[in-house]
């Protein structure tokens, strides 16, 4: 297999250190660019849309190269510090990265570790290795630090190789300090009594997803949430205070039926109304400017005609997300029935009108029931949400017989000047599905409770501490609230079965 790296010398290597700041600076980074293409081959109809290079007081100065395939999502990134040392690689591509045939395991891991082995020399003396993760692309394998014989988060490196033995991922964190154990740990069993104490459960309709819980499909089930849904607690004794998710979002006396309204536009076919129809614009005064197929989700980007970008343009990140913002319409799509799902307007416009926050809200509920035809008797207005000058927000949530969808709410916000609606978020369940729902449980709480406790242990974890934000590093030791047996961090009861609802492994 061809190297796809070059050894080269450190940047800086001779330099000398009279050089004016901005001169030395333009130096750098050109130097940084020669070495990040010496490290990868860039193939033919690629072009440099990212050089950026920064300079963080906490983390040093890092420099992004990021080359694209014109008219594809396919590219390479590569991202190296001051010193010229790769921290991060990855490539994008539609199909399979290379045309080998698939190689053995054994040397899989071994170009892994040749190609982590010429760029740190030492990092296989520093690191072990922690877990490997197929994925449809090929293997990721991560490398880290312990500390009483666990991973330590954000040590070591991650890298990812397709099945041919080509890299294509790669992250570099380095080597971290190593945290102090606690001087007392908490036992296991005064906090598993401790939930037992404090838990109850809450009945709502939620998400689950093949790609989290390991479920036949995505759906909605209904479920019995913990409340307070307790995630972790400190294994320091003196610190043994609850991570909680606060699940008492939705106040009774806040959320209001929405307001009746007329039958609407009658249409002869099931056809959805056409996209630029919902969200209010001339298609003559847009193009299409990017398209992309997400799997469940298909997405457009329109942008007005004959926009062109303020200023000088350079190639810098904040030029790049500029460019591809600016003056555009971004909208998600149902691929099979065209419905919309969402969509969010990136151009700033003032008119003449002065409308109320009730003539906003026949906008906003004229778009909800002509992009969701039958979704009124699912839905609820929160009261008394919080305004945007010149706008109103409106936040709906779903129900099914006053049991909450508890994952998801509909964003819509309407320009008071223009009578525009400037963003729509959700909906991911069709009101014929909510339609079809069971919201009555077969178990009730008190039974969820028991089958939660008798099938729920705590792990203990090492997390990044984020409360000392002046420091690079730093990490506490968790218990985690864990399934006995898959080690999964559990989320809540089906309602209908009785089945523990776990989200992600434990990592």
């Amino acid at each position: 297999m061809s190297k796809p790296y070059a050894e080269d010398s450190n940047p800086r290597d001779g330099q000398e250190n009279d050089a004016h700041p901005e001169q030395e600076l333009r130096r750098l980074r050109e130097d940084l660019k020669r070495r990040a293409e010496s490290l990868v081959a860039i193939p033919e109809g690629y072009e440099l849309i990212i050089d950026d290079y920064g300079d963080n007081p906490q983390y040093g100065g890092k420099a992004m190269f990021v080359w694209s395939e014109q008219g594809t999502d396919n590219g390479i990134s590569v991202e190296l510090n001051e010193k010229g040392e790769l921290i991060d690689f990855s490539i994008d591509k539609d199909e399979t990265i290379g045309n080998e045939a698939e190689a053995a395991a054994e040397e899989l891991r071994d170009y892994a570790e040749k190609f982590v082995l010429n760029h740190y020399p030492k990092a296989l003396e520093q690191f072990v290795p922690i877990r490997e993760i197929r994925t449809k692309r090929g293997i990721s394998y991560e490398y880290g630090q312990e500390a009483m014989g666990l991973p330590l988060p954000f040590s070591g490196f991650r890298i990812q190789i397709d099945r041919s033995g080509a890299v294509i991922g790669f992250h570099y964190w380095g080597k971290q300090k190593s945290p102090a154990a606690p001087k007392k740990m908490v036992s296991k069993e005064k906090l598993l009594e401790r939930i037992a104490e404090t838990v109850g459960f809450k009945l709502q309709m939620s998400h689950v997803y093949e790609s989290v819980h390991e479920t036949p499909k995505d759906d909605i089930r209904l479920v019995y949430q913990p409340h307070p849904y307790l995630t972790r607690f400190d294994a320091d004794e003196q610190q043994a205070e609850p991570v909680r998710q606060d699940t008492e979002m939705y106040e009774e006396e806040c959320w209001v039926p929405v307001p009746a309204q007329s039958s609407g536009e009658s249409r002869e076919s099931d056809k959805p109304p056409a996209i630029h129809e919902l969200i209010g614009f001339d298609p003559e005064e847009y193009e299409i400017i990017r398209e992309a197929d997400m799997g469940e989700k298909h997405g457009i980007v329109w942008r007005r005609l004959g926009w062109t970008p303020p200023g000088e343009s350079d190639l810098s990140v904040d030029s790049f997300f500029l460019n591809r913002n600016e003056a555009t319409i971004k909208a998600m799509v149902d691929p099979e029935s065209g419905k919309l799902i969402s969509f969010m307007r990136f151009e700033e416009s003032s008119g003449d009108l002065s409308l109320s926050r009730g003539e906003c809200l026949e906008i906003a509920m004229r778009l909800l029931t002509r992009a969701y035809p039958g979704i009124e008797p699912f839905v609820q207005l929160k009261q008394g949400d919080e305004q945007d000058p010149g706008k109103e927000r409106f936040v709906f949530r779903v129900h099914k017989n006053g049991v909450i969808l508890g994952t998801e709410e509909i964003y819509i916000v309407v320009n008071k000047t223009t009578g525009q609606i400037d963003l729509l978020t959700g909906l991911s369940v069709t009101p014929e599905r909510l339609a079809d729902f069971d919201a009555v449980p077969k178990i009730d709480a008190d039974k969820a409770r028991r089958l939660f406790l008798d099938g729920i242990d705590l792990r203990l974890k090492w997390d990044t501490d984020y409360s000392d934000k002046t420091k690079k590093r730093r990490y506490r030791l968790w218990y985690h609230i864990v399934h006995k047996e898959s080690g999964r961090e559990v989320r809540m009861v089906d309602a209908q079965t009785g089945e523990l609802i776990c989200g992600r492994e434990l990592r």
